[in-house]
């Protein structure tokens, strides 16, 4: 156990021995995936055997599911220093870039802008709603993304008042540039008052502390596999109060509404306020 205040050889210790890992070589860049924790093997290990011992799909499972689930949003939530209401759990950092990304009412003449140095999971849904929609999509050259000065200019001069979407990421995967993404915030509030702003904060969660409110976004998509040393197939999605109020729902899944009932005089599927309206890798 890495106990608070312990001397560094101490503590050194103690995290090699929760990262066994660490013992076959030395990591460098967590950008694919982090060691596995003891701790976090041990409860995947314990719920692999017991699902194999007696099955899956029991009422105290399912208890359990769900307060596994809720303590999750709540360690993400205290990691951003966040409401909680404002995180949904989502399976990467790309459904967290595509939650947001088909969230918006696209229209031809719609213009989406990211940087050269995105990673195709951001890419990707980029691409699809431009094949999709018709809208155009902008890629700023900003060359190694160390250079803030460079990175503001050419954003500021690619953004017009068509701009519906500005997506990039915190910290670069090609260079491993940190991203002005605060004061990007404050250009696209500026220069574009309508558009939305999609940070893909995959490489910096955990590593970096992040405060979203004050980033000016609307959206942080992160992976709980890289330096959050989950297993993959994990992963969060910070939403603003304009997000879980305004966005679009193009996804929906079984903790998207607070009310359920179809049909009668009154339609009772009422989505819910928070951040757990876009979730749909729940069951």
């Amino acid at each position: 156990m890495v106990a608070p205040f312990q001397p560094d050889p101490e503590k050194i210790a103690a995290i090699r021995e929760a990262l066994p890992a660490t013992g076959a070589g030395i990591y460098l860049n967590t950008g694919t995936a982090g060691p596995i924790p003891v701790e976090t093997a041990r409860v995947m290990r314990d719920t692999e055997e017991r699902e194999l011992r007696v099955g899956r799909g029991s009422i105290p499972d399912l208890l359990d599911f769900l307060d596994r689930t809720s303590e999750t949003r709540a360690v993400i939530a205290a990691l951003l220093g966040a409401d909680l209401d404002s995180i949904a759990l989502t399976g990467s950092t790309t459904q967290g870039v595509n939650i947001a990304a088909w969230s918006i009412d696209w229209r031809p003449g719609d213009r989406a802008l990211t940087t050269r140095l995105e990673h195709p999971g951001l890419l990707g849904p980029l691409v699809a709603i431009r094949e999709r929609f018709g809208v155009s999509l902008d890629v700023v050259d900003i060359g190694e993304g160390g250079d803030d000065e460079r990175t503001l200019a050419a954003l500021e001069a690619a953004i017009t008042p068509q701009t519906r979407l500005v997506a990039l990421s915190h910290v670069s995967w090609a260079t491993g540039a940190l991203l002005p993404v605060a004061a990007i915030g404050e250009l696209v509030r500026r220069r574009a008052t309508d558009a939305w702003y999609a940070i893909d904060a995959a490489q910096s969660a955990g590593a970096i502390a992040l405060d979203p409110g004050g980033l000016g976004a609307d959206f942080v998509c992160l992976s709980g596999h890289k330096w959050l040393l989950g297993p993959e197939g994990t992963g969060a999605l910070w939403a603003s109060e304009r997000a879980r109020s305004s966005a679009g729902q193009s996804f929906t899944g079984y903790t998207s509404f607070e009310l359920e009932s179809l049909g009668g005089p009154s339609d009772g599927w009422q989505m819910s306020t928070t951040a757990r309206r876009f979730e749909t890798q729940m069951f």
